[in-house]
């Protein structure tokens, strides 16, 4: 019986190993029984300067805020400070020719400040928060150019922002931005398919308070913590609209710790997918 209990237990290591890091076709891996490992002869890349946007030795991307870049086909999007512009919108295709400003939003070296970390890919489009001197810090959109680069809604007219960058948050729910916005002293939950007319609050007459930690799952509801008159902070969930929007109700434990695994598996697919890019 033990014996049988510590096998089942090497095959789901096998298993588990195997999920991870498949088997792959890869000359310099095979072995046989009778010849000596292949390897490839061939010299591994070593890491080239694409661009040096700020010249000189200093860095033109601050290490405050280390997100990864938001990738769209062949093109990543990052933020970077040229020392004329301030931090602004880049783009790079890995060319140096292909490595530019997307648009000064805050013209002159002031910076617009888009926060890094809430960078967000919906439907191939890059959201994400910036200000540009007139409206405060609002959601801006943009395709990749100058002339597709914009405030997506001035949801608090004015230099009043609806909020500041590091405090908001956004994620894509299936080709719709789901983010959060600060108006009237609230903190709401907004929608938007990429126009200004379909951008709009979906809170609803009894709405969440503080909403917080937005996470989309399936591409059709997004979860997030958050409270109300009655309850302290609980799960919510919303699928994009105001009667879609309440707390998970009693007792769905289950749910919620589905939630974190999902959060868990996501992580685990992104270091995944890292893994066979680097051809590990």
């Amino acid at each position: 019986m033990r014996r049988h209990v510590v096998m089942t237990v090497c095959v789901m290591v096998l298993l588990a190993f195997a999920c991870f890091f498949p088997l792959t076709s890869r000359t310099e891996t095979t072995v046989t029984a009778t010849s000596a490992p292949v390897v490839d002869p061939s010299p591994s890349p070593s890491p080239q300067l694409v661009k040096d946007i700020l010249p000189g030795v200093n860095g033109s991307i601050t290490t405050d805020s280390p997100q990864p870049p938001v990738r769209i086909g062949s093109a990543i999007y990052f933020i970077a400070d040229d020392g004329v512009h301030g931090r602004e919108l880049w783009r790079s295709d890995a060319t140096t020719a292909g490595t530019f400003m997307v648009k000064d939003i805050m013209p002159g070296p002031g910076s617009s400040y888009p926060n890094p970390q809430n960078i967000v890919n919906s439907a191939g489009v890059i959201y994400f928060r910036a200000d540009d001197g007139i409206h405060g810090s609002e959601m801006w959109r943009s395709d990749g150019t100058a002339a597709g680069t914009y405030m997506l809604k001035d949801i608090v007219p004015g230099i009043t922002s609806s909020g500041a960058p590091h405090l908001q948050e956004q994620v894509d729910m299936g080709g719709t931005l789901i983010f959060t916005a600060q108006v009237g002293g609230l903190k709401e939950i907004w929608r938007s398919d990429g126009t200004e007319a379909g951008t709009f609050s979906i809170n609803g007459s009894t709405p969440p308070g503080d909403p917080r930690n937005l996470f989309a799952v399936g591409g059709r509801l997004v979860f997030f913590a958050a409270s109300d008159p009655v309850h302290e902070r609980e799960l919510w969930r919303t699928d994009g609209t105001a009667a879609g929007m309440f707390m998970v109700p009693a007792g769905a434990l289950l749910l919620a710790n589905a939630w974190r695994w999902a959060r868990l598996n996501q992580r685990l697919g992104a270091i995944r997918a890292e893994i066979q890019q680097a051809g590990l």
